[in-house]
Order: structure tokens, then C-alpha cells, then sequence
């Protein structure tokens, strides 16, 4: 694993580091960068790390100045004394929200999510040509980020030669299954905030979010997709959910809402060839839903009703747009209730799945049930009477 420190500070630097080489011997530490323009600078010309740890405030401006110039290509840590930044930094890859002074304990945990979320081990070098290949895996898809060749897998299986493959450019290892290969920094590929590429049947490199796609092919996978559906996804983010379910249901009409402008604005970039035609997206909240009574098939909520104001409320919304029939599914990343997400975010609540599941009872939905995958997947999902 190759790792970067932006930190301005040289004692926290220096202690940040002690600690990563002691939980991680075999990690390779790049850095300190202590300048946006450094940032900017190191980030263009490469872009192979696994992990990035970066402070927020450096000698010059905000990271995030330099990280709107130039999108990390991977996960961040951010690791700061200021807590007023969690949701700008939520926005910004990162995946963890440590505040100084980091504990090991801490930052352990923080390197142990990485992991998980990614579906791998850390592997030595002589690991970094293999790819994982689990039973398990999504939908039958491979994922490889940038800068090396292995796998991301949905759950990690236990370690053999036999689950190891060796390959040397992306191939089809089974009908209808892909393994897919990095792109290289020079390949004339689209570059996407996580330049991360699924090659489709007809060979065409689509960007995908590494961060949500496993939970959001795991929790699709539970649904019973029909021909023609008209499906709406709630928060649908930069709109890689709504490339999903186009996927999912032949002749599919499917709508997403965000109340994000910006979000609103990737997603219909994304989507940019069947926009108004397939896909529709509009700028909304999930408090007041712009469709009539009966509309849809399915509805989909991946990784936001953490930031639903007044969840009961929305959920009633869910319900009044939903055919009869038509079911509603929750996928989530399981949150403690004191996670420092919630703690630092303005406005971000943290659920359980049995509270979620008491919630869609109490809103009129029927047969709901709660699916768990380790080691913090979680789907909840209920149908319209």
C-alpha cells in the first residue's frame, strides 16, 4: 500500500508516520506536501496511492482549494484540529474524519474501513499482479483501481492459491464476468473524481464510484428487477446509481433527485447519452418529492438518509410515489451512533437497521426486512401495500 501525508506540521507528521509504520510495516509514506501548490503539483503528475492522509489548513489555503483543482484518485483520511470541515470533507473522498490528537487506536480503525470499503487486504508487493477472485463478488464485476492490479471484492475471501489469478490485461474470465484492469495516467480514458473504470460487454470504460458501488450492487442484488420499470433514486449523488439501474431493468425509465446543484449537474454529465430520454435528474428534496402519487416501481436511497430532515416525513414521500406493489430500498453503511461523522456533521443522523426497519413499519410499508453483510453493509427493504 502507498500512502501520502499532506501536513504542514512537522511533529504531526513525523508522529503520523511513526504510527502508520507501526500498524502497517510494509506501507510505503510519501510526503509531507505542506502547500496546496504542492498538492496540485504531486497530483498531476501521479497518481498511484492507495491512501491519502492529508490536515485540512496548510501554510498556504485549505487542501480542499487544491483538491478542486486536482481529485484525489483515492481514499482520503483527513486528519485536522478543526471539526467544522466534516461535510466538506465527506464531499472530498474521505472516508474517515480524524481530529488531532490522533489516536492509534483511532487511526487503526480508520486503516482497518479503508480496507474493507476497497474489499482487499493489504497485500505485500509480490501481491500486486494478482487479483482477487471471490464467489461473492457483485454482480459478477471486478474492480481494479488505478495504479495496480488486483481486484475490489464485495466480501474477502479467505486467502489461497486457488483464489489467486494472475492476469496480465483485462480479460473475461467467465461468461459474462470481467476482470477489469487499471488505466494507466496516459491511457485516453474520461477521468472521473475517483478514476475508477468498470469496462463494460462492449469493451467501453465506464467511471464508477468505488466507494458506494459494492454496497449498491450487493443491496440491488435483493431486488427482483422487471422488464420496463420506472425507478427513482433519492440523493442519487454524481448519478453512478441511476447508471446501475438502467442496467438492471430492460426499457427502464429512471429518475434522480439530489438536492445538491452541483451533484445534479455530474449526475447529468454522467448520464449525458440518454439524458431526457432514459435517465432524469432534477435538483429536490426527499421532503417533497416533484411526482405524482403512484409513479414508481422502485425507489432507492444508497448512503443518505443519514441527512433526511425529518425522516418519517420523507418517508410518507416515499410511500405516496410508490405504486402498490412497488418497494423502497435502504442501503447503508452501518454507523455507530457516536461516530464522528455524526458528531462533526451538521445535520447527519446515524440509524441502525432495526431503527430504519421500525421506521418503514410505522410509515405503512409491508414485508420489510433487513439484509447484513459484513463488515458493515446493511439493506433494509419494504413494499407498498
Amino acid at each position: 500500500m502507498k500512502a501520502l501525508i499532506i501536513e504542514d506540521e512537522e511533529i504531526s507528521f513525523r508522529r503520523l508516520r511513526r504510527m502508520l509504520r507501526d500498524l502497517r510495516p510494509d506501507m510505503e509514506i510519501d510526503g509531507p506536501l505542506t502547500t496546496t501548490s504542492e498538492v496540485i503539483s504531486r497530483l498531476s503528475e501521479y497518481s498511484g496511492y492507495d491512501i491519502i492522509f492529508s490536515d485540512i489548513r496548510l501554510r498556504d489555503h485549505d487542501v480542499f482549494d487544491a483538491f478542486q483543482a486536482v481529485m484525489p484518485e483515492c481514499m482520503v483520511i483527513f486528519t485536522t484540529a478543526y471539526d467544522e470541515y466534516a461535510l466538506k470533507a465527506f464531499k472530498n473522498n474521505g472516508v474517515e474524519y480524524l481530529l488531532k490528537p490522533i489516536e492509534k487506536e483511532s487511526l487503526s480503525a480508520a486503516l482497518m474501513k479503508v480496507e474493507s470499503i476497497a474489499g482487499r487486504k493489504v497485500f505485500g508487493k509480490d501481491k500486486l499482479d494478482m487479483v482477487i477472485v471471490s464467489p461473492d463478488a457483485m454482480s459478477g464485476e471486478f474492480f481494479s483501481k488505478r495504479g495496480n492490479l488486483h481486484s475490489i471484492t464485495t466480501e474477502w475471501p479467505e486467502i489461497n492459491e486457488e483464489r489467486l489469478l494472475k492476469i496480465e490485461q483485462t480479460c473475461e474470465i467467465a461468461e459474462g464476468i470481467h476482470v477489469i484492469a487499471h488505466i494507466p495516467q496516459n491511457h485516453p480514458m474520461p477521468k472521473g473524481n475517483q478514476n475508477l473504470f468498470v469496462q463494460d460487454a462492449n469493451g467501453k470504460y465506464v467511471h464508477d464510484d468505488f466507494r458506494h458501488a459494492p454496497l449498491t450492487n450487493w443491496g440491488l442484488g435483493f431486488v427482483e428487477f422487471q422488464k420496463g420499470w420506472t425507478m427513482l433514486d433519492i440523493g442519487c449523488g454524481e448519478g453512478a446509481t441511476l447508471k446501475r439501474l438502467t442496467k438492471r431493468s430492460e426499457w427502464a425509465q429512471v429518475y434522480g433527485i439530489d438536492i445538491s446543484e452541483e451533484s445534479v449537474a455530474k449526475a447529468r454529465k454522467v448520464n449525458a447519452n440518454v439524458l431526457d430520454k432514459q435517465v432524469f435528474v432534477c435538483q429536490g428534496s426527499a421532503e417533497k418529492l416533484p411526482y405524482e402519487d403512484g409513479k414508481f416501481d422502485l425507489v432507492t436511497a444508497v448512503e443518505t438518509v443519514y441527512f433526511w430532515p425529518n425522516l418519517s416525513d420523507c418517508l410518507q414521500e416515499v410511500r405516496r410515489v410508490l405504486k402498490k406493489g412497488g418497494k423502497f430500498a435502504i442501503m447503508v453503511e452501518v454507523l455507530d451512533a457516536d461516530s464522528v461523522w455524526t458528531n462533526v456533521v451538521e445535520g447527519m443522523t446515524a440509524y441502525s437497521p432495526e431503527q430504519l426497519q421500525s421506521l418503514l413499519n410505522e410509515a405503512g410499508f409491508i414485508q420489510t426486512k433487513i439484509h447484513h453483510k459484513k463488515p458493515s453493509y446493511a439493506a433494509i427493504i419494504g413494499m407498498k401495500p
